[in-house]
Formats: C-alpha cells, sequence, structure tokens
C-alpha cells in the first residue's frame, strides 16, 4: 500500500478562508488519501507561517524525513501551501523529494510529479506561484509611490523634527504639520550655517551641534552629533517635498525652510565639505596623514587632529596642530570622560611612517605582525540574527496584505518601523564589518615597498591611501601605541 505524508499551511488570518484552515485541509487531504487506497504515514503542518521562504518547522523536518523513506509521497491541498516561491518549489521537487524518490500530489490541481504531465504543470504552477507574490510586493510599492506623488509624506513613524503627524481630510492619511518649536530650532540650524551669529563667525556643524545642545531639546532629545545637523540641512522635506526610493515629488505640508536659503546652504556645505571655508578648520579632505585611522585606547572615541593658533607680541604666529581625543578635548557632549594624551600630529605621523619602513626593511616582521582573520563578534551576530527576524515579519506583513488581514495603512506603518529599524542594524554591521579586502602578506609587502618609494615625497593623498590599505586602526593608550595591521596570513 502507498503511504504518503499530508502537509498543511495556513498564513495569519487564512484559517478564516474555506478550505484554507489547518483542520480542513487535513479533512479533505485525508479523504483523497483514502479513495485512492492510500495510507496516511504522518501529519505536517505549519500554522501562521508565510510560504515565501522554507524556514518553517514542519517544512524542515518534512524536508529531514524524506530522506529515511517514511513515505512515498507528499500531498498538499493547494501548490501554495507547499510555497510561493518558484525557486524553493523546484528545489523541494528536484533536490528533496524527487532526489529520494518521493512524489509530490497536489490535490486541487490534480497532478503527481511522478507522471510526465505532472513533472511540466508543477513548473508552469510554480512560475504562477512566484508571479502572485511579485505582484503583491509591487501593489506595496505603487501604493507608496501614488502616496509620494499624492503629496504625502512617507516616513517613518517618528516626523522629521519641526513636524507632526495630523489627519488629513477625512482621516484616511498621515499628513505633516508644523510643530512651532522644533520649526524653530530646524530654522536656527539654516541660519547658523548661512550667517553664523552675526559677529563674522563662522559656524562648523560641530559647532552648531553644540549651540542646538545647549539652548534647545528637540522631539528626539539631545542634540549634538554633527551627523544629525548635518541630516536635517540636507532634509528637502523642509522646503515641501516628499519622497520615495529617493525620488522627490511635491509635498502637501508647509515649508518651514524657503528654496533660496536651501539651495544656498547646499551650495555652502560642498565649499565647506571641500575644507575650503575660512575659519572652518573643516579639514573633511584629512589634511593629516593619519586622519581617520586613530583610536582612543582609554573610552574608544576616535581622535582628531585639533588645531589652533598662537599670536606673538612681535607680530608673527604659529600655527599648532595636535591628534586629540574627542572625549578629552571636551568636543563631545556627553558625560563621559576621557584624561588620554594627545600627540603632534608630526610627533605621532614620523612614528608611524618609521614602523612602516622598519617592515620594509624587515619582511619577516610582515609576517610576524599579520593579523588573525576576523571571526564576527557578538554585536554582528546578534544584528544578524534581527535582521532575519525583520524580513520573517516583513514577510508575514505581505500576506496579511494579499489576504485583508489588516488595515492596508496599519500595514504599510509596520513596513515603515520594520524597515527603519532594518536601516540602523544594517548601518551598525556596516560600523562594526571587518576592513575589507584584507590583505594577504604578499599583497602587503607590495604596498609597503611603494610606500617606502614616496616616503619622502609630497603627495599627502597617495600616502594616506596607502596607510589606510595597510592599518585597520592606530590605537592610542597613555603609555603606548599599538598599530593595528590590515593584512593577515592567509
Amino acid at each position: 500500500m502507498k503511504t504518503v505524508a499530508i502537509y498543511t499551511r495556513v498564513s495569519t488570518q487564512e484559517q478564516s478562508q474555506d478550505g484554507y484552515s489547518l483542520g480542513e485541509q487535513e479533512s479533505r487531504l485525508r479523504k483523497y488519501a483514502d479513495a485512492h487506497g492510500w495510507a496516511v504515514a504522518s501529519v505536517y503542518s505549519d500554522p501562521g507561517y508565510s510560504g515565501a521562504k522554507l524556514d518553517r518547522p514542519a517544512i524542515q523536518k518534512l524536508m529531514r524525513d524524506a530522506p529515511q523513506h517514511l513515505f512515498d509521497a507528499v500531498i498538499v491541498y493547494k501548490l501554495d501551501r507547499l510555497s510561493r516561491s518558484q525557486k524553493d518549489t523546484l528545489y523541494l521537487i528536484e533536490d528533496v523529494f524527487n532526489a529520494n524518490n518521493v512524489g509530490l500530489i497536489s490535490m486541487m490541481e490534480n497532478f503527481d510529479t511522478q507522471t510526465p504531465f505532472g513533472k511540466a504543470m508543477i513548473g508552469i504552477l510554480s512560475v504562477f506561484a512566484q508571479l502572485e507574490r511579485d505582484q503583491i510586493t509591487e501593489r506595496m510599492n505603487m501604493g507608496r509611490i501614488g502616496r509620494a506623488k499624492a503629496g504625502y509624506f512617507s516616513g517613518s513613524s517618528r516626523p522629521p523634527i519641526g513636524y507632526t503627524y495630523t489627519k488629513a481630510s477625512g482621516g484616511e492619511k498621515n499628513t505633516l504639520e508644523v510643530d512651532p518649536y522644533g520649526a524653530e530650532q530646524v530654522r536656527k540650524i539654516f541660519d547658523l550655517f548661512l550667517h553664523g551669529d552675526g559677529s563674522g563667525k563662522e559656524y562648523t556643524l560641530k559647532s552648531i551641534a553644540r549651540y542646538m545642545h545647549d539652548h534647545y531639546k528637540s522631539s528626539y532629545g539631545d542634540w549634538g552629533f554633527p551627523t544629525t545637523i548635518s541630516r536635517v540641512l540636507h532634509d528637502r522635506t523642509y522646503i515641501g517635498e516628499v519622497s520615495f526610493s529617493g525620488v522627490w515629488y511635491p509635498g502637501i505640508h508647509t515649508p518651514i525652510i524657503s528654496r533660496e536659503d536651501f539651495d544656498a546652504v547646499q551650495k555652502k556645505y560642498s565649499v565647506y565639505m571641500s575644507g575650503n571655508v575660512g575659519g572652518m578648520s573643516a579639514n573633511f579632505k584629512g589634511a593629516s596623514l593619519l586622519t581617520g585611522l586613530v583610536r582612543c585606547g582609554v573610552c574608544g572615541d576616535r581622535f582628531f587632529v585639533r588645531t589652533w593658533s598662537h599670536h606673538y607680541k612681535n607680530g608673527t604666529f604659529a600655527v599648532n596642530r595636535k591628534y586629540s581625543c574627542y572625549t578629552a578635548s571636551g568636543q563631545r557632549n556627553t558625560d563621559k570622560t576621557c584624561s588620554n594624551v594627545s600627540f603632534k600630529v608630526e610627533e605621532l605621523d614620523a612614528i608611524i611612517v618609521k614602523r612602516v619602513l622598519e617592515l620594509k626593511s624587515n619582511p619577516d616582521l610582515v609576517r610576524k605582525e599579520a593579523q588573525p582573520k576576523h571571526s564576527a563578534s557578538a554585536e554582528e551576530s546578534a544584528c544578524r540574527e534581527r535582521i532575519a527576524e525583520i524580513e520573517k515579519q516583513e514577510e508575514k506583513l505581505i500576506d496579511l496584505y494579499q489576504i485583508g488581514g489588516l488595515d492596508i495603512d496599519l500595514i504599510r506603518q509596520r513596513a515603515e518601523n520594520l524597515k527603519e529599524e532594518k536601516e540602523k542594524l544594517l548601518h551598525t554591521l556596516e560600523e562594526h564589518k571587518s576592513p575589507s579586502p584584507i590583505l594577504s602578506v604578499d599583497d602587503a609587502l607590495e604596498k609597503i615597498n611603494a610606500f617606502g618609494a614616496i616616503a619622502s615625497g609630497s603627495d599627502l593623498q597617495e600616502k594616506r591611501s596607502i596607510l589606510r590599505s595597510l592599518i585597520e586602526k592606530i590605537v592610542i593608550y597613555p603609555d603606548r601605541i599599538e598599530i593595528h595591521w590590515n593584512f593577515s596570513a592567509k
């Protein structure tokens, strides 16, 4: 007698539809098996799981049991109960079932993969299952594009600083309404960047952040980070526009900043980024050899080049430059303290250059200094696990959208929240990932020799480029300097 395994699956709310509940599927499949004289060996059920992926408990157990020859065939109510992915469907049939002489039988489509006709039909039907899922995703994106074209803001669950959410007429869609106190802060940021304090003093992103931290509280908490200031200065929402997928459209909300001021800020910012604004000491191009490489071994913060001038009574002046810890120098708006040392730029540069040239003269030291291969940290692993969970939740939202299980605006809002969290996690991974690529010893020797050839030259950018490929980071402690090289023994 032929033995069969029954597989059933429902997504959230699908059990409310006739023919889709787990019990209804199993009942019909048992009757189907009885009518054909087959014995039911076991039942595998996945309640509340999307068919988009195979990370479902019952389908995984079914895949493990198939090679054990516990049944001759698997029967499902409909093909999409098994999977909505063409790739996964064909994988199950070819690599799991057929490879172990197990057939797949779909009751509603009335075919058996062990027959030539069934093999042809399974490929065709799986294409349509994949097409259906792609259309669902496309419809969701079309809805969001349409919302943006209509002028509605489609950002995260929290509106930009300077706005609050309110209901549009009819109460169907959220839109932005000006928050007077928040709008005052946004205008202040643009004014400080464009005009300074009126005395001729220019404001950097850092000094604007410090000013805002001292004078205001935003809806997100304290001001204090230059990156936040930069984000505000570039946000076209403030001139009355909304975006989706990087494309901006005219919005229906009230602008906070005039287009003339916004354009003026963008122009000035591009000059600021070039490091040529008088008195601003932007240094974004990295006017020192080790910019971006130096870290504090005491508090973990970055080192930056601190520049100041000393005017003498005879009318001359000298420019002083030191690598200093952001926290130790009081440049961070934080309760954390640090008492690490500073280094004159030329002094630390000379120490690092000397160390690289020592490697050039003694290649055996390169192999001795080679770093072990990178392995993922606990934080990286936790981030990746959470990203996987978010992707599962996103798939369930697609199913909920398809069956109308939740209000579409609620689904969109949940999807936006998940997207925002996922982007933050990806940003965290980017910050913690191992430098790529890690050089081999041979590649490192080649670059060390290239550095030796230009070490006494004046091309700062070329020297910086080679050092950044050779060195992951330079860690400064009060009593020592550690160089973490970017090459490993492979």
